[in-house]
């Protein structure tokens, strides 16, 4: 049976990603509006009825769009096509205290490149922002007019070329080998030593090394599965897939880290075994299983600011250098990189880097004490 084919008078209509939703456009009095649906059918109607107010000679009625109500527009439609809980909140932060703030009244026809010019100035000037916010938060908005553009609703881009502030790469200098030895050394009787020892030997994200489950993890292969990130919003946990398929992977355990996560689980048995099970009525002060390996005296998840008041503590008291609890990751990528133990390509995965040219930009210079040894080395071969 043949498929009944609309008139080609009827315009056209395409599933709109943006908004989530169908999009249909004809052309109308010189121009070219648009509407939005839940289904072709409700678009189709919307179209019929704008064309027969045209053919009565009324005008059809376009939107007036402000820059704060199309940013909205385009955050719900990014929530509606499925975009991780933690990619709105983003979004959300951004727009609440800057974009809007600033850019929110002006109605999205009349934004011009002077004026956001003048809004980037103004946060460098005013607000005193880094450079690296100040670049996140362009990028948003330059997502969110392209998409108008796309929309038909403004004809290009007031934010595509735009004066920004430069970005000052702040040299990282991480634990040398001495010292990854001696943090080692200072988390042996600390609740967190397997945390701890598991950051700097596998280069974990802490997001990754929180969410992270006994399930994934192999003590007899030496193997741990990373698939997951672990956040916390609106009072809930959420366990949220890898952000790139680069980050799932599987990384090898070295046998120390090995040994520490067998004592940590036996540990986290007592624990358990000491407070019972909950239950809601007998036991309401009980462990509530996370399935999780890095977890409160009560089984949950641990919040990263408690990890970090700890981690801080800790290397304060054992008179180490200030660093983040990132920098972890950083130390075990030097460490790795400085002795040779892995190739670029190698580290790039072990790291769940989305290209080798990340890996690159972060790890590929070596550090002062990694050009002495090889400059003794040129040396006695120049002397032999």
């Amino acid at each position: 049976m043949a498929t009944k084919r609309r008139p080609n008078s009827d315009g056209s209509i395409d599933w709109f990603a943006p908004r989530g939703c169908y999009r249909g456009q004809i052309r109308l009095d010189g121009k070219r509006p648009a509407f939005y649906g839940a289904s072709r059918k409700n678009v189709l109607e919307q179209m019929r009825a704008a064309r027969a107010d045209s053919k009565r000679g009324l005008v059809v009625g376009e939107k007036k769009w402000t820059t704060g109500a199309w940013l909205e527009e385009f955050v719900a439609g990014r929530a509606k096509i499925g975009r991780k809980p933690g990619t709105i909140q983003d979004y959300r932060y951004y727009l609440d205290y800057y974009l809007i703030r600033h850019l929110g009244s002006i109605p999205l026809k009349e934004l011009r490149r002077p004026k956001l010019q003048a809004f980037v100035d103004q946060l460098v000037k005013e607000d005193n922002l880094s450079s690296r916010v100040i670049r996140h938060c362009v990028t948003k908005l330059r997502t969110a007019l392209k998409h108008a553009v796309a929309a038909g609703i403004i004809e290009t881009s007031p934010a595509a070329v735009l004066d920004l502030p430069a970005v000052h790469k702040v040299k990282k200098n991480p634990y040398n080998l001495e010292e990854a030895k001696a943090f080692l050394e200072a988390v042996i009787d600390h609740r967190f030593r397997a945390l701890f020892t598991l950051s700097i030997t596998t280069a974990l994200r802490e997001g990754e090394a929180l969410a992270l489950k006994w399930e994934n993890v192999d003590l007899e292969a030496g193997t741990i599965e990373v698939n997951n990130t672990l956040h916390r919003r609106d009072r809930a946990w959420h366990f949220e897939s890898a952000k790139t398929e680069s980050s799932k992977r599987t990384i090898a355990m070295v046998p120390l880290l090995m040994t520490v996560l067998a004592q940590h689980r036996e540990s986290q048995r007592a624990e358990r075994l000491l407070i019972g099970d909950y239950d809601k009525k007998d036991n309401p002060k009980g462990w509530m299983d996370s399935g999780v390996v890095f977890a409160t005296h009560k089984g949950g998840p641990l919040l990263a600011r408690n990890v970090l008041r700890s981690y801080t503590a800790l290397i304060a008291k054992a008179g180490l250098r200030k660093q983040t609890y990132h920098d972890l990751r950083h130390a075990c990528s030097r460490l790795l990189r400085e002795s040779g133990a892995m190739s670029l390509d190698e580290l790039s995965k072990f790291l769940g880097h989305a290209s080798i040219q990340i890996t690159s930009d972060f790890y590929l210079h070596l550090s002062v004490e990694a050009q002495a040894k090889s400059m003794n080395k040129l040396q006695d071969a120049l002397t032999s």
